[in-house]
């Protein structure tokens, strides 16, 4: 059940916190990780990758119970059923929030929007 190995001493990562293995998570999370290295620069083409996520699942329970299942090991398998990763809906929420902040301006409405993106993904 664990895709990669990370860091220096190699610590097993469950498939549920990198979603790789799902194609409809994949480009997302290779694109921001890539953009995450690059020091966050705006990529609009990213943001709207975010932008699309968020419409597919801002309506979801939270929390995701599926996901607690799986993690907990007591009844779900990977990938869920309904293809959601939680790791990918937090990312979306951060470049989005980060997106946010860059067009905002002097726009409250807008700069609020951003926090309760940042506030919601932690």
């Amino acid at each position: 059940d664990f895709e990669i190995r990370m860091g220096s001493c190699q610590v097993p990562v469950p498939q549920a916190f990198t979603c790789r293995s799902m194609p409809q998570w994949k480009a997302f999370l290779e694109r921001m990780q890539q953009n995450v290295a690059q020091g966050f620069p705006p990529d609009f083409e990213l943001s709207q990758m975010a932008e699309d996520i968020m419409a597919r699942w801002q309506d979801k329970p939270y929390p995701p119970q599926d996901f607690y299942k799986y993690i907990c090991n007591t009844e779900a398998e990977w990938p869920l059923p309904d293809h959601f990763c939680l790791f990918g809906f937090v990312g979306a929420l951060v470049v989005r929030s980060r997106h946010l902040m860059v067009v905002a301006g002097e726009d409250e409405s807008v700069k609020k929007a951003a926090d309760m993106d940042f506030g919601y993904a932690t």
